[in-house]
């Protein structure tokens, strides 16, 4: 059985992605296709990397561009798109692309 794959996008401390990933660690149905960040010095990326999360970091003018994360996720065959503390503007093809596929998070 394919597991349903998430991309979490963070920029921060990345406590709620962190939580995200542990409460989905060993899931029988779904797994964490990769942690994107738009910050190169963001606390979650080493966070998620030593949990064994796939990170990919890109700077603001990549993440712009809806294309761009469109293929990314494509790519990883992600379903769902999962906003936890992620400070940048969605951009409308993403949206399209997941439309009513993706979620903010907030655990707090």
């Amino acid at each position: 059985m394919n597991k349903t794959r998430i991309a979490i996008f963070a920029s921060g401390t990345g406590s709620n992605a962190i939580n995200l990933i542990g409460y989905f660690d060993n899931h029988p149905t779904i797994e964490i296709g990769f942690l994107l960040s738009n910050k190169s010095d963001a606390p979650v990326l080493n966070a998620a990397k030593e949990l064994g999360v796939t990170v990919v970091q890109h700077g603001n003018e990549e993440v712009a561009k809806g294309e761009f994360l469109v293929r990314l996720c494509q790519s990883h065959t992600i379903d769902w798109i999962v906003l936890a503390g992620y400070l940048r503007l969605i951009p409308g093809e993403l949206i399209q692309k997941f439309e009513n596929n993706i979620t903010k998070l907030n655990l707090r």
